[in-house]
């Protein structure tokens, strides 16, 4: 389901009357995350909720590979990659406002695992 959301802004110049902007659409959807049992063990995140560092554990350390490390905000919108090719990996959250945020973890033949990721700074 999208909604369109549509607003306009009123410009004052000293006290001449108002400049009426153009009015500018933005279109919200609904972000899809499909969580399967077994992507639920792929890789665990501590700590939850995190503050400034998250870890990311994957269950098997990747063969040679490199996986890829993706955090999107509820609006699924991409705000980080990182690349990971070792079994654990420390990133920096702290820039990140506080909230509710999707981790990506795509290996390198092409499996995706997603979980919810709470943010509190």
């Amino acid at each position: 389901v999208n909604y369109a959301i549509q607003n306009f802004a009123d410009i004052y110049f000293d006290f001449n009357p108002p400049i009426r902007t153009n009015t500018a659409v933005r279109t919200v959807g609904e972000v899809a995350l499909a969580l399967h049992s077994d992507d639920l063990n792929s890789f665990t995140l501590y700590p939850v909720p995190a503050r400034e560092m998250l870890t990311i554990r994957l269950a098997e350390a990747p063969d040679n590979t490199t996986a890829v490390i993706c955090i999107y905000d509820i609006s699924g919108r991409l705000v980080q990659t990182h690349s990971m090719q070792e079994q654990t990996k420390s990133v920096s959250v702290s820039n990140l406002d506080s909230g509710p945020y999707v981790i990506e973890v795509t290996q390198q033949n092409g499996s995706k695992q997603s979980k919810r990721l709470i943010i509190t700074n």
